[in-house]
């Protein structure tokens, strides 16, 4: 009889290896055998639950939970001593099997209802663990998290139950709890590799510092691991930490030494780390397999130019330049990794540009090269260079908004907001879909005291781009200008919350307030931290200074405001404030001079012109 039932496990294993199962562990392969045993027949008959009871008890619920440890007769519970009763087995008994039925049937709410009636004969640690596994397959993961805690708390030490939780907690998004279950399953089974990895991937999203922490220990414990070194390489070059994702690809490299993508990868990590005579080895050896790739040929010429070595890199790149099968592309990413170290080598300017003029020469249809000949002109303040390439650009790619926003910005930099508007005029109404240019065209219009044309085109822009703080501030200041105080409140309300360190909004909201002689002491915070940001800006220092002034500590206010004249190149505005101030601290002759230096700048002031004329305010 026994021999016929160890012959029955071994067929029930067999049969779970063919049929598989979403949730690995030895106790599910072992239930869904159950099926077989229900009509196993012994002399051609039925088994009965009566006559095989004290057997199929010892065999049939071992064969259960399979692998998870030898199952005894006694409830698995804070209490041991407590016994099943020969009767309570045998009901537990017939609804273990037909739950194991319904899952074979896949009727896991049915198996469930099985489960639950069993337990109510034996609180099984591994009945708990079986309606857990069926909960989860529902989805219902409130109540398959509840099983698979009991079946924790009943048997402690079986980390398969353990796993099967952490993976119900995952799938709940329960995050931080799975982890804390991986940790356990890992505190009880340090060899439990799968578990490592599953909490080093939790940890990614949660601690990335303590993910790369895990990896590491990974590969310390388990050795050279192929996913846990890709995993910890790519998390380290994320994170900018190229010395220690080089380090991790070499090892994987050593893995797999034909791998050619992962030592190209690993040659332009090491470039990223500046471990450029080591980058060389690996691109050498690159190309000796592949000695006709032009790819790997710029590439191991850009290490060199990156590593300032210039004759050399400059005598690779002037024999791919000069092979007839060079692609203007190829030709373009030369000239862009050149343009790349302008900013860390000034000396290399001739030849950059040098090289984009060739470019131009050879291919003056394309417009790449004016833009990075325009680029570089404004970098070298040339203007004329700009401009000139620029317009090129602007000609050659005239759907391309980068050219038209460049050469409007070299304008803007000049302060000829006529030649922008003259630009931008026609551009806005054939790009629309880039907020740089109504932005920059509303700016010039503002200048240009064309402020409901301003409105109309910084509102554009808003639309194009609404979180924008740059586009928010200047349409408050516009709005500002018009008296439109609701609006423009609102509008630096909105720049405050998008950037609460905003300067330029802290400034002009604090004067906004100072002018409408409102909310002063909160102008005063606000531009007490404009100046904090910019403490030489003389627009920041009128505006404190004459928020004092309203405040009536006029003292305060000289300190500033005069201050602000000191920086030179004041406007108009800040003349006539510096007089006011000084009227007021009964000094006239002072106020009189600055009144007077204010209105030879704005001669159309008849405000202030009645003001020279009373020599009062």
């Amino acid at each position: 009889m026994a021999s016929k039932f160890f012959r029955l496990l071994l067929t029930v294993k067999w049969f779970n290896g063919l049929r598989g199962s979403p949730w690995r562990g030895p106790g599910v392969a072992c239930n869904s055998g159950l099926f077989w045993v229900y009509f196993f027949q012994r002399g051609g008959k039925p088994v009965t639950y009566r006559s095989a009871a004290g057997l199929l008890v010892l065999l049939l619920l071992g064969a259960l939970w399979a692998g998870c440890g030898n199952t005894q007769l006694v409830q698995q519970t804070s209490r041991p001593e407590a016994v099943i009763s020969e009767e309570n087995a045998e009901q537990a008994l017939r609804h273990v099997v037909d739950a194991s039925v319904y899952e074979v049937k896949g009727e896991h709410a049915n198996a469930i209802l099985e489960w639950q009636d069993a337990l109510r004969y034996s609180n099984d640690h591994a009945i708990h663990y079986a309606m857990a596994r069926d909960y989860a397959i529902l989805k219902k993961y409130d109540q398959a998290i509840v099983s698979a805690r009991k079946a924790v708390e009943i048997s402690p030490a079986k980390t398969e139950y353990r796993r099967m939780l952490a993976d119900i907690l995952v799938g709940a998004y329960r995050y931080d709890e799975a982890i804390q279950e991986y940790r356990e399953v890992i505190r009880r089974d340090s060899a439990d590799l799968d578990a490592w990895h599953n909490l080093a991937r939790l940890l990614a999203v949660r601690d990335p510092r303590g993910a790369l922490e895990t990896y590491e220990q990974i590969i310390a414990r388990f050795g050279p691991n192929w996913d846990a070194l890709a995993q910890a390489a790519e998390m380290y070059s994320r994170a900018g930490q190229f010395d220690k994702a080089s380090d991790l690809m070499r090892k994987m490299s050593d893995l797999d030494p034909s791998n050619q993508a992962l030592r190209l990868t690993l040659a332009q990590t090491l470039v990223r780390a500046g471990r450029y005579d080591e980058a060389i080895v690996v691109y050498s050896d690159l190309i000796e397999i592949r000695p006709d790739n032009m790819d790997l040929r710029v590439e191991i010429a850009g290490v060199l130019l990156f590593g300032k070595k210039y004759d050399e890199a400059e005598r690779r790149f002037g024999a791919i330049l000069e092979s007839d099968s060079v692609s203007l592309d190829t030709k373009i990413r030369i000239g862009d990794m050149y343009y790349g170290m302008l900013e860390k080598d000034s000396t290399l300017t001739p030849a950059t540009v040098a090289l984009f003029s060739r470019i131009q020469k050879d291919r003056p249809d394309d417009w790449r090269s004016y833009w990075y000949l325009g680029l570089i002109g404004s970098s070298m303040r040339n203007d004329s260079m700009a401009t000139r390439n620029f317009l090129g650009m602007t000609q050659k790619a005239p759907r391309n908004p980068d050219g038209w926003v460049s050469l409007a910005s070299t304008y803007l930099g000049k302060n000829d907001f006529a030649e922008i508007v003259r630009i931008l005029e026609p551009t806005y109404k054939k790009i629309d879909n880039d907020f740089r240019i109504p932005f920059l065209l509303g700016i010039a219009y503002s200048r240009l005291n064309r402020s409901e044309d301003a409105v109309i085109v910084l509102e554009k822009a808003r639309t194009l781009s609404p979180r924008n703080a740059d586009i928010v501030a200047q349409l408050a200041l516009v709005y500002d200008g018009l008296r439109r105080y609701s609006d423009s409140d609102s509008l630096y309300e909105m720049v405050l919350r998008l950037e609460p360190n905003n300067h330029l909004a802290l400034n002009n909201y604090g004067y906004s307030l100072a002018e409408r002689n409102q909310q002063l002491e909160r102008a005063l915070a606000m531009s007490t931290r404009a100046v904090e940001a910019q403490p030489d800006n003389p627009s920041y220092l009128d505006t404190i200074g004459w928020i004092y002034y309203r405040l009536g500590d006029y003292t305060r206010a000289l300190e500033f405001v005069a201050k602000a004249v000191e920086k030179g190149d004041v406007s108009a505005v800040v003349l006539e404030h510096l007089g006011d101030i000084h009227l007021k601290l009964g000094n006239r002759t002072k106020a009189m001079e600055f009144w007077n230096k204010s209105l030879s700048l704005d001669s159309k002031n008849t405000a202030l012109k009645d003001k020279v004329d009373r020599g009062s305010l």
